[in-house]
């Protein structure tokens, strides 16, 4: 992680802190193809497969809007999780990046090229995570090309979204989703903050390999759901720069 890195970390998570209170399917989204509606706060009592097993609990991390201003709402807690702790209101503590394993899931058969999907396994206790993780996309220890950030959905906004002990959760992210003749090559990481909060710092950053250099134009960042073609299908609703989620 470059010093760069983990300083525009810190300013992109601030700017995002409201966006870690809930996730919904944008406004401006195609009802036809948007995700199957799902009590999220259930997700406490369901169970996942891992990144390397592929396999779900079936359902989808259901995101729900403020269609009125398109803006972030802020009904979460922002007391850290420790130890399977609850705030005032009974809900489960937001989630420790320390207890979230991210890692690269394996291609799906059909997957697309540019496509990756990134699987975070709790490894601690039920607690309230992000719907969507915080993403630089790098070349690494190389300073060329630049790092940049994928877009994202607009008007996230919501209730907890609860993952449970032992649970993955996925979201999918498209490197080059217009396959641009612009394409920028040479990104070779993915740096994955799990849970994003206004106290996200460096030191919860995962560095994630991509598999092959990748090509990079108009990035996109799908929200979390409980199975990796959810998460895929997700991609296609982000529209809007990841920092001015705010």
């Amino acid at each position: 992680m470059k010093p760069l890195n983990r300083i525009a970390l810190l300013a992109g998570s601030a700017l995002i802190a409201a966006a870690a209170t809930g996730c919904s399917s944008s406004t401006s989204a195609p009802a036809a193809s948007g995700p199957a509606s799902t009590d999220v706060s259930t997700a406490a009592s369901g169970t996942s497969g891992t990144a390397t097993s592929g396999t779900s609990d079936g359902g989808t991390t259901t995101p729900t809007s403020d269609a009125s201003t398109g803006a972030a709402s802020s009904p979460r807690s922002t007391t850290a999780a420790t130890g399977g702790s609850t705030t005032s209101s009974g809900i489960p503590a937001l989630c420790d990046n320390a207890k979230l394993n991210a890692t690269l899931a394996p291609a799906g058969a059909g997957q697309k090229a540019s496509v990756y999907v990134i699987a975070v396994k709790n490894v601690g206790p039920a607690c309230d995570i992000d719907y969507l993780p915080f993403v630089w996309i790098t070349a690494g220890q190389s300073s060329s090309p630049a790092q940049t950030q994928p877009l994202i959905e607009n008007g996230l906004g919501g209730g907890p979204n609860i993952i449970a002990p032992g649970q993955t959760f996925y979201a999918g992210i498209d490197l080059d989703p217009q396959s641009a003749s612009n394409a920028v090559s040479g990104y070779t990481y993915l740096e994955v903050t799990a849970n994003p909060t206004k106290d996200s710092s460096g030191k919860d950053v995962q560095d994630l390999r991509l598999p092959a250099p990748a090509k990079v134009a108009g990035a996109k960042l799908g929200t979390y759901n409980r199975d990796e073609a959810t998460a895929i299908k997700q991609i296609a609703y982000a529209s809007v720069p990841q920092q001015s989620q705010h």
